[in-house]
């Protein structure tokens, strides 16, 4: 049988645990740290970045840097208005409609974004 992993999607930091021994584990990247920042960098060639590589270029470039996209998840964007107001990157959300990060000609949902941070959770618990 396969590893079970949990994982803990959070809105600031995630993280990736297995149980061994009934005992839970909470794994580390390869650079030892256990916490992964749930931060998306989308570069001009369109590829995402994840965790402390995207949280380090947010300082150069804000407007590429995802950060707490958890807050935007199944939510439209009337619901979201003083959230939008206050973000470093640009936002689409009008009236009933999805709320959609538009960035390199391509419109990323909240959902495609925490995708890439839970891949790279599931990349560190492949290793791990």
């Amino acid at each position: 049988m396969g590893k079970i992993i949990g994982i803990d999607l959070g809105t600031t930091n995630s993280l990736v645990a297995i149980v061994e021994s009934g005992i839970p584990l909470v794994l580390a990247d390869g650079q030892g740290r256990r916490l992964t920042p749930s931060v998306v960098r989308i570069a001009a060639a369109g590829e995402p970045v994840v965790g402390w590589e995207a949280k380090r270029g947010r300082v150069a470039h804000p407007e590429m840097t995802i950060t707490s996209i958890k807050r935007f998840m199944g939510r439209r964007g009337d619901e979201v208005d003083s959230i939008v107001a206050a973000s470093a990157y640009a936002i689409r959300a009008e009236g009933s409609g999805p709320v959609a990060v538009p960035l390199h000609g391509r419109d990323w949902s909240p959902e495609e974004l925490s995708a890439e941070i839970l891949k790279a959770l599931r990349t560190i618990a492949a290793e791990g």
